[in-house]
Formats: C-alpha cells, structure tokens, sequence
C-alpha cells in the first residue's frame, strides 16, 4: 500500500497567558477562500496537530517553486470560547465593524511573531471596510486637501486626489485590488488605516492572519501571543439566617503546590489586598473589592481567606472561609467613569 509523506511547511502557534498550559488551543484557524484554492492548486493540505495550525506538503519546502500572485496566504481567526474576551486582554469595544489585522513578518525579521506589539492588543485592531465606500474628509472650507490611497500588503501608491476646497467626500473602490489592507493619508497625516474586503473572504471572521512569504530554507513557526485580563475583584457577602461575623477581612496567600507541580513562574503575581467596599446592592450585608486589578487565570497560584477578627482576640483572626471561589470568566461588568474604563468580576458568597 503507498503512502505518501508530507513535510511541515509552516506552522502557526497561539500562546494565552489565562491557560494552565499556554499552549492550550483557543482560536481557531482556517483558509480563506481565495487561499484555500491556491492551497488545493499546489497539492497543499491544512491540519491542526496538537494546538498547532500546519500546512502540509508531499514535497520538502525547498522543491517548491511558488507560481505569481500565490502570496500572501490569508487565514480566518476565530475564538472558540464566547468569552474569550472576558479572559483576554483585549481593548473594551464591541468589535462591530473591527477586527483583528495580524501580520506575519518577511523570513528576514526575526522571531516570526504575528503581531507588531509583544501580544495581541488594540494596535492589531483595525476598522473594516467595504471595497467601494465614500470616505468623508473633514471640512477644510477655502482650501485644496491632497489623499493618497496606499496599499500596504503590496507598498504601493493606489491613488492620488486633490480634492477641491467644496468637496468633503472621496469615492474609493478597490474591487480590482481585492482584499488587503489600505491607508488614506495627506502628506502629514494618516486618515484612516483600514482593512477592505469582500465579506465573503473574511466572515465568519474575527481576525485575519496574513502572511507575505515563506523562507526558502526551513519551515517557520508563527506565535501569537494572548495576555490574561485582570479585572477587580468584587466579592459580596450575605448571611442565610444569622449576621455576619465581625471586623471581616480577606487576605491573600500564596497556594501550596502539589508534589511534582511545575516550578512557579519566574515573577509570582502580586499578593492583592481588599477594602471593604462603601455601598453594598439591596441584599448584600458587606462587600470587598481588590485595590488593584487581579489578572484572571485557569488555575489560580493565589488563595484568598475570609477572616473574621473578635474583640477578645485582636491578634488571632479566625477562618471564616479558607479559600474564597475565584470569579467565573462567563460574566464580567465594565464601568466607565472620567473616560477612564474599569473591568470588574463579581463573586456572590452566601456564608
């Protein structure tokens, strides 16, 4: 029976800081159609091993002779949980008419990262626009403004405009270009950095990995990077018949590791202290919120006592809950306050 061989030509790997094992998958990664048919023409086969998103060939990278216009590869990103912005330290907006631009590097930069920034954040966020659209200039009354229209995937001047003093507005269609990302500028300044695409290419899309070329020699591997959000930790309390007990507290310590744990991480996380919060919901006898924003994580490396301190005993506080729930990803509340936003996790604890 023949069997056919297949060579890794490039691998892309996702890292997410909120997972016990980082490498744990968590979006997922697919073709768009355009490079799924140059995929196919070239005898190319796209898999997950382990968390890792590969393409395949029958012939080593070196044997391959890449036709005009193969490149770049475009690939969908999806998250696979629905909370993974609750969990990931993402910019708070509400992605309608956003999404995530993710450029992989030529073979000369080096580490092959898919992201300008150390991990995922609000500079891979881009506006995404139709291929024709009319782009509003600000009113610029008695003068001539100059756009250019620039192509960054291709670094090419697409168009140049003056536009009368009169005009406010600027056709723009890019059906002939196709899909890729595209800046309308003056000569000082950048307008609009935007990602244009025919919505077939891209939905269901989250985010777009796009990747120029592939080195002549080895088969890279692409990481991305994802951070752990930290929100403040609100814990509420309520007593089923009897009043809470008195002067409460929580105090945090670090957890005991189990026979052959891991080795801890280089930097342990801060040991966060609360204060009890001012204002407590209808129905709530005390509340306690972090001083400062908790990173959220799968597996937490910190326990957090409920104490209670009586008169007689100022110096021995007593346990009332050795090791308080930690909040739930699913829900998370966001305050805004000066333009400034905060996260905020919610525990409910009914003693």
């Amino acid at each position: 029976m023949r069997q056919t061989t297949y060579s890794v030509l490039l691998t892309i790997r996702v890292r997410h800081h909120y997972f016990q094992d980082p490498t744990t998958k968590c979006l997922t990664i697919g073709p768009t159609p355009t490079t799924a048919e140059r995929l196919r023409r070239a005898g190319l086969l796209t898999r997950y091993v382990g968390s890792d998103f590969v393409v395949l060939s029958p012939r080593p990278l070196v044997e391959h002779k890449w036709p005009a216009g193969f490149f770049p590869l475009t690939f969908r990103v999806q998250p696979d949980s629905p909370y993974f912005h609750n969990f990931t330290d993402l910019p708070l907006t509400t992605g309608a008419g956003e999404f995530y631009y993710l450029s992989a590097p030529g073979p000369e930069v080096a580490p092959w990262r898919l992201t300008a920034e150390t991990q995922l954040g609000a500079a891979d966020l881009l506006p995404l626009r139709p291929l024709a659209f009319d782009f509003t200039v600000d009113a610029h009354p008695g003068q001539k403004v100059e756009l250019e229209l620039f192509d960054l995937m291709r670094n090419e001047l697409v168009q140049k405009a003056e536009l009368p003093a009169e005009v406010t507005a600027w056709p723009v269609d890019l059906r002939r270009r196709g899909s890729g990302r595209y800046q309308l500028r003056t000569a000082t300044t950048t307008l609009l950095d935007f990602y244009a695409a025919d919505s077939r290419e891209i939905f269901p899309g989250w985010g777009l990995l796009k990747i120029r070329e592939l080195p002549q020699d080895q088969a890279p591997t692409f990481e991305l990077e994802c951070g752990a959000r930290a929100t403040f930790w609100h814990y509420w309390l309520t007593s089923k018949s009897a009043p809470l007990p008195p002067a409460l507290s929580i105090v945090a310590s670090p957890r005991k590791k189990p026979a052959g744990a891991a080795k801890p991480a280089a930097v342990p996380p801060p040991l966060v202290t609360f204060a009890p919060t001012q204002t407590q919901p209808k129905g709530i006898s005390a509340g306690f919120v972090s001083a400062e924003a908790i990173a959220l994580t799968e597996r937490p490396t910190i326990a957090y006592q409920l104490l209670s301190t009586l008169p007689a005993a100022p110096d021995t506080p007593q346990v009332v809950l050795p090791d308080l729930p930690q909040p739930d990803v699913a829900s998370v509340r966001v305050e805004r306050h000066a333009g400034q936003a905060a996260v905020f996790s919610e525990v409910f604890i009914q003693i």
